[in-house]
């Protein structure tokens, strides 16, 4: 990978993204990351025009490629190990929020054979951000809790969602779920037996539909 000065160069020309309009990257966990320009992508698809490439065997033209957009998160890390059946929870450190995330959600996933975790229980020198990064990550699936508005949760929330992570939103009211929000799978609780039973059972039906178990 061709990075100086924590930018991206094309693999092909070794232009940076200072240089051309749009730099492509991609990779996998056993592939090392690479890039190309938009302009070394012009020039491909000319050389295959030329070569009379069939562009209709593929049902696309060179116009109708799709090209994605190369974004750098602020945050240190890039490499992640992803743990199977394993939940990551967003909410608010503190009661009754601590009671519900022990005796509810990880209570309920745990007999799933769905292991839970959250920021507090990462041990490490970083800054508490780093560490949601790298939680949210390497988990399966998200279970976050937004009752009271939390601004922090609700940022995690836009991190798991950026990254395609599959996210419970929790709430013990319709009014904390943003509207935008709305449309996503929710679960409104109440902190009573019967809501906290309701809870264990969303949260048990969602996580096999996750899983590919069926619900």
């Amino acid at each position: 990978m061709l990075v100086t000065e924590d930018l991206w160069h094309c693999k092909f020309c070794g232009k940076s993204q200072r240089q051309v309009k749009k730099i492509i990257t991609g990779g996998t966990d056993r592939v090392e990351s690479v890039a190309i320009c938009d302009e070394c992508i012009e020039l491909c698809m000319q050389i295959l025009s030329e070569e009379n490439f069939e562009f209709a065997q593929l049902d696309v033209t060179p116009k109708d490629i799709i090209t994605t957009m190369a974004f750098r998160p602020v945050f240190t890390r890039r490499r992640f190990r992803k743990k199977r059946r394993h939940c990551f929870y967003l909410g608010p450190f503190r009661e009754p929020f601590n009671t519900i995330y022990a005796q509810q959600i990880v209570a309920a996933l745990t007999k799933e054979g769905v292991t839970v975790s959250r920021a507090d229980e990462i041990y490490s020198t970083d800054v508490i951000i780093e560490d949601i990064w790298e939680g949210i990550n390497t988990a399966h699936f998200i279970v976050a809790d937004v009752t009271d508005k939390n601004p922090n949760v609700l940022y995690e929330i836009g991190m798991a969602h950026t990254i395609g992570k599959p996210v419970l939103i929790i709430s013990q009211s319709i009014d904390d779920i943003p509207f935008d929000l709305r449309h996503r799978r929710c679960v409104v609780y109440e902190y009573t037996p019967p809501g906290c039973e309701k809870l264990r059972k969303e949260l048990i039906s969602t996580a096999q539909f996750i899983l590919g178990k069926r619900p």
